[in-house]
């Protein structure tokens, strides 16, 4: 087999200028798009400056503001619980509502069992009969054979 031939990266110049002018068109469009709305593309995020030290009553806005975000916490861990607890209590209905199933579906193929077994119990004293008489004839032509044989020894 022949390795195949490597595909060449050679681009004609127009193509190449082109390319080029398209890039330049698009970090144009997007530097205008900056200097007009500069709140979309401000990428850095502004931090709280904190309290100045010289801030009356620092320590008691100090212990609101962690006070309030114990109680956020707090808040989010009790939303997070009922949600888990809602969640336990579908997957319990959910495992229930699927044990219904498969009883109601053990059941029914319990009696479909039954129903065939009755069937068959109903179709088993002809059976029985129809191999009986089977087995009749069987010995019926089995002792008329010997008979034959018999009666042909006896002739000869």
């Amino acid at each position: 087999m022949v390795a195949k031939k490597p595909k060449s990266k050679r681009v004609r110049l127009h193509r190449k200028h082109r390319i080029l002018k398209k890039i330049k068109e698009a970090h144009r469009k997007e530097n205008r798009d900056q200097r007009k709305n500069p709140a979309q593309h401000n990428k850095k995020s502004n931090k709280d400056p904190g309290i100045p030290n010289e801030w009356p009553f620092k320590e008691e806005l100090l212990n609101e503001i962690q006070a309030q975000k114990m109680a956020a916490e707090e808040e989010k861990q009790k939303q997070r619980e009922r949600t888990l607890a809602e969640k336990a209590k579908q997957r319990k209905a959910a495992r229930k509502a699927e044990i219904a199933a498969n009883i109601a579906a053990a059941k029914a193929a319990a009696a479909e069992r039954k129903q065939a077994e009755q069937a068959l119990a109903n179709l088993t004293p002809t059976l029985a009969l129809n191999d009986s008489s089977k087995e009749d004839t069987k010995e019926n032509s089995k002792q008329s054979k010997k008979e034959k044989r018999k009666s042909k020894k006896t002739d000869q």
